[in-house]
């Protein structure tokens, strides 16, 4: 083993059931001490894995890699990660990217997200053949040794401290090996290394990366769809842009989403549009198409497109694993990036315009609002709304909604003591007031809705909530 893949802040971990003296500890978080992926094997960066496995001591230069140091006056302690050695280095030369990128890949949920700078990694190889790691090396010359201070010991000239990105970012990451998707990766992985499926989950990694100098968001949204295209199987050249939107759109729109089939057309097409823009500076904003153009300025116009791109890419990559995923789509970011607009236009029909109070309370009936409250529980957040509506707008609905709530109470009780408080900051147009009265009314966010006053009072709280993401003046 002449060649090692050296990630010096990732460390691989699972949940197992350790026995102990008295029994048994469950889900106890243990360092995995050896995993095959192909003919790769990942190990444990410590000292004793080096001489056992690789046959080396562990070089030296690689203390220089260092964690956060949490106390000025105390030195950081080495970075101890991973290694990723093999019986055939010509093999792992070629593969390497791929198995750092299942790596990720593996540790990789919808409820913990990591920057791919986490599992970052170094080549090392032998000057010699004498099992000694001498040289680091990057992509345009060898890194060399690093100098040591007068004992041979520690390096001393240069510490390297992890990238801002992932300081405080847990290096622990878990992989359940139970999960169907996992164990049919690795399985697919040993068969054919050369499986375009892992050309998607590359392209996934590399859309990652959280620093903007390494990756920018134009930069993310051309590799996810690049991913898209290997874990969809899409036919290279014209014809590429068209499946790309005809499999999308078509596999979301059955699954009866908020937004229309048109919106969904509007949001591929421009995503597609924006990525070939990015690579070769054609059919993008300056299309010839009307459709493509509208389409480009459509997704242009959203809020968390890394979001929606993210999810739908890990959609199809683990529907190209594993047909039966059910349970890890992007249908509920989808509908919130994509209806949050439509949902805000449904209630501002209803709450700003002349006479609004008037209008509902004398027509009684409320039906329409149960629609809204749904629609905002389930497909819409304040962030998806660009651009938000001036104070001025919000304060106008505040004030419809006070008065519907001061004629279902019949102006008595608790929640007419709250919504007159809210009313008096709404007519004072006072933000910083709203806000107050948000952390008085943090009940009325989680009401059941089960009836015309608890429906209106949760609107209203979601309509002050806004003032939460406008800037005070």
């Amino acid at each position: 083993m002449s060649t090692v893949f050296w990630l010096p802040y990732f460390q691989l971990m699972e949940k197992r059931d350790v026995p102990i003296n008295d029994g048994v500890e469950f889900g106890k978080s243990v360092r995995v001490e050896e995993f095959n992926l192909g003919k790769a094997i990942v190990l444990p960066d410590t000292a004793d894995v080096w001489q056992k496995r690789i046959g080396s001591d562990r070089p030296q230069y690689l203390e220089m890699y260092r964690e956060e140091a949490w106390d000025s006056s105390e030195d950081a302690p080495p970075a101890i990660g991973t290694a990723i050695v093999s019986g055939d280095d010509d093999w792992l030369e070629e593969y390497a990217e791929r198995i750092v990128s299942i790596l990720y890949f593996l540790c990789d949920s919808n409820t913990t997200l990591r920057p791919a700078e986490l599992f970052r990694y170094h080549r090392l190889s032998t000057k010699t053949g004498d099992g000694t790691f001498t040289v680091l090396h990057n992509k345009f010359a060898s890194s060399g040794e690093g100098v040591f201070d007068e004992s041979g010991g520690t390096v001393r000239s240069l510490s390297i401290y992890p990238p801002s990105v992932i300081r405080g970012v847990q290096r622990k990451c878990h992989v359940d090996f139970s999960l169907p998707h996992s164990t049919k990766l690795i399985d697919r992985f040993k068969r054919n290394p050369a499986d375009r499926l892992f050309v998607a989950i590359r392209q996934y990694f590399r859309a990652r990366f959280a620093d903007l100098f390494s990756s920018t968001f134009e930069s993310d949204y051309a590799c996810y769809c690049a991913s898209l295209e290997a874990a969809l199987k899409l036919p290279e050249g014209e014809q590429t842009g068209k499946e790309f939107e005809k499999q999308l759109v078509d596999f979301y729109d059955a699954k009866e989403l908020c937004p229309s089939k048109e919106e969904l057309r509007k949001l591929f097409s421009g995503w597609f549009g924006a990525r070939s823009l990015y690579v070769h500076g054609g059919s993008g904003g300056k299309s010839k198409r009307r459709d493509r153009q509208e389409a480009y300025e459509y997704w242009q116009s959203l809020q968390f497109k890394t979001s929606v791109a993210r999810n739908v890419c890990r959609e199809a990559i683990l529907r190209s694993i594993d047909d039966k995923n059910d349970h890890d789509t992007a249908d509920q970011v989808i509908d919130l990036v994509l209806a949050s607009k439509k949902v805000w236009s449904q209630l501002k029909k209803e709450v700003i315009r002349d006479a609004a109070a008037k209008r509902i309370t004398s027509r009684d009936d409320y039906k329409v609002f149960y629609e809204i409250a749904e629609n905002v529980s389930n497909r819409f957040d304040w962030a998806c709304v660009s651009p938000l509506p001036s104070p001025r707008t919000m304060h106008r609905g505040l004030l419809t909604l006070v008065l519907v709530l001061g004629h279902l109470t019949d102006s008595s009780g608790r929640v007419y003591e709250l919504v007159v408080e809210l009313g008096k900051a709404a007519d004072a147009r006072s933000d910083d007031a709203v806000r107050d009265w948000l952390r008085n009314a943090s009940s009325w966010k989680s009401v059941k809705c089960e009836n015309d006053i608890e429906v209106i009072q949760y609107l209203t709280w979601k309509l002050a909530e806004s003032f939460r993401k406008l800037r005070p003046k």
